[in-house]
């Protein structure tokens, strides 16, 4: 992933995916929602994180768009012991990730 900030807000692209054996090494979104631009795009490069906004120390009131699911949830992101954590919303659930910085 690659985080940045554009327009005052926060947006996150895949720059590189890790991939099993025999799994399309450039895959592209069939599963996103047919009315979205990255319907059948490539993944790689894809903008998945998009709009969030600054609230303190954390990124809040973005989304973030699952390609293997398709599923679009409301998002925020924050920093926590040099790890970048992602939660995303779905109604009251929601799950959170923990992004190590590549070397």
């Amino acid at each position: 992933m690659e985080i940045y900030k554009r327009d005052g807000k926060v947006f996150g692209k895949i720059v590189k995916l890790f991939r099993n054996e025999g799994q399309d090494p450039d895959p592209v979104c069939t599963e996103c929602p047919t009315d979205d631009p990255r319907y059948g795009k490539k993944i790689i490069g894809m903008e998945i994180i998009k709009d969030l906004r600054k609230d303190g120390d954390e990124y809040v009131d973005g989304t973030v768009l699952k390609p293997d699911e398709g599923q679009i949830y409301k998002c925020k992101i924050w920093l926590e012991d040099g790890k970048l954590n992602i939660r995303g919303y779905w109604g009251l659930f929601y799950r959170t990730q923990e992004w190590v910085k590549a070397e």
